[in-house]
Parts: structure tokens; C-alpha cells; sequence
């Protein structure tokens, strides 16, 4: 949908559903063994989380595979001269250049969207130390049950290249990788309604002449598309926050 319109996706303050209240509140339940822990934030894109990182942990390493965020990102840290704290890595998030056991959290929002969910937390898993903490969301579908033709009509369109699957799934994947499950959490109403909020905000503040055109027009059909389904099915999917750790040993 969004492969020619940059412009107004990159203008979004979250590319899915998130609030720095949900952040906090995930952070709050990792308690870190090291007293000066390496981070990393996978997929970064507005940096928003990054931002937050930084102010609870002293070294964060931001990773994303994208130019126009490494470049925007870059100039933001250094405009607040966080550069002591927040380094960035350019890679691609299955093929990470780091050694083994380097990091002792992991925290990626919606970074999972081109891959098998079980695939990439199993990828991830080495440059954990043991003991370490991959903190990440994910969309999820919360019945077994058949899903409406219509919610599963949306999926597939907006979500073409991604594996969603339900909680139970998600959970038996996780095992399945070696990790212990400390805590999953639902992202509330309020993350999806600042969520569409903005995407309002930003499509109200495109030029006039986009807005009158057929892309501009798509933009508002997808926005509006979003908004009914959520209201319609949301007791069929949400996002969730999944805290995983790496054994000990």
C-alpha cells in the first residue's frame, strides 16, 4: 500500500501500534543482571523506543536496515547529543554483526514483518547472553476459531508478508526456540487509537494536492479501512508484547 507514499509513512510517529506508557511498562518488569547492560533496539525506525531506552540504560546499540531512518535517526541523537549513548548499526536484522552473547536485551516493536516469527527469535537468540532478555510485540490472533472472511481478507492484503498466528502459537514457537516466557501483554485500546490518530494527524497535514489525489484518496480509504476493522474485530486480533528469556545455562 505505502510502497510509493515514504513521504507520509515516514512522517508517522509509530509504524504500529505502540505508546511509550507500554514501553515503560515492559521495561519495568526486565530486571537486568549486569549494572552496565548492552541493548539493542532492532528496527528502530522513528527511534521512538530508542529515545526511551536511553534513558534508563547507559549503552544501546540502534539497528535498522533502512537509509532514510538511519540518516533522520543520526541527525536526531546527534542534535541531542545522546551520540555517547546510542550508537547505530547498519545490518540486516537476520544477519546481526555481533559476537555471541553480546547483548543483554533485545527489544524490537513490529520488527518482526518479513519472516517466520520463530525463525527470527531462534536467529536473535545467540547474541543474547545467557540469562538475557528479548523484549518484542507482535500481531497475534486471539481465537482459535475461523477468522470472518472480512477481518481475514484485511489481514492478508495489509500484512502480505508476515505469519500471523494466534497467542497459543506464538507462545508454542517460543518454547519450541529455548526461551522461558516471563510475561505477555495486550496492547490496550489506547495504543490502536493514538495509532489511527496519527495516521490522521499526518494525511490532514500532506499538501492539499496529494490529499486531492488517487494515491491521497487510497491513503484515506486504507485509514478508515483500519479504523473498522478494529472496531468490528478486535476481539479477533491484537498486538502483543511478548518478554522472553534465555535460560541460564
Amino acid at each position: 500500500m505505502f510502497k510509493n507514499l515514504s513521504k507520509y509513512y515516514d512522517s508517522l510517529s509509530y509504524h504500529c501500534p505502540s505508546s511509550k506508557e507500554m514501553t515503560e511498562r515492559i521495561l519495568k518488569q526486565i530486571r537486568l543482571r549486569d549494572p552496565q547492560p548492552v541493548i539493542a533496539n532492532i528496527g528502530f525506525g522513528k527511534g521512538n523506543e530508542c529515545l526511551l531506552l536511553a534513558q534508563h540504560y547507559p549503552k544501546i546499540i540502534a539497528i535498522e536496515e533502512n537509509d532514510r531512518y538511519l540518516e533522520a535517526f543520526e541527525k536526531q541523537i546527534a542534535q541531542e547529543k545522546l551520540s555517547d549513548k546510542i550508537r547505530i548499526v547498519k545490518a540486516p536484522f537476520n544477519m546481526l554483526p555481533f559476537e555471541t552473547g553480546y547483548f543483554d536485551l533485545i527489544l524490537s516493536e513490529g520488527g518482526i514483518s518479513y519472516s517466520d516469527f520463530g525463525s527470527r527469535i531462534g536467529l536473535w537468540k545467540p547474541f543474547l547472553k545467557n540469562g538475557g532478555y528479548l523484549a518484542l510485540s507482535e500481531l497475534c490472533i486471539l481465537k482459535e476459531t475461523e477468522l470472518p472472511y472480512e477481518l481475514a481478507d484485511y489481514l492478508c492484503d495489509s500484512y502480505p508478508f508476515r505469519e500471523i498466528e494466534t497467542v497459543d502459537y506464538k507462545i508454542t514457537q517460543i518454547k519450541d526456540t529455548g526461551y522461558k516466557v516471563c510475561g505477555q501483554y495486550k496492547f490496550p485500546d489506547s495504543c490502536w487509537f493514538e495509532y489511527y490518530r496519527d495516521m490522521h494527524n499526518c494525511y490532514e497535514e500532506m499538501p492539499e494536492r496529494w490529499k486531492n489525489s488517487k494515491e491521497g484518496y487510497q491513503v484515506m480509504e486504507y485509514i478508515e479501512e483500519c479504523q473498522y476493522i478494529y472496531s468490528m474485530y478486535k476481539d479477533y486480533f491484537c498486538y502483543m508484547y511478548f518478554i522472553l528469556r534465555k535460560p541460564l545455562n
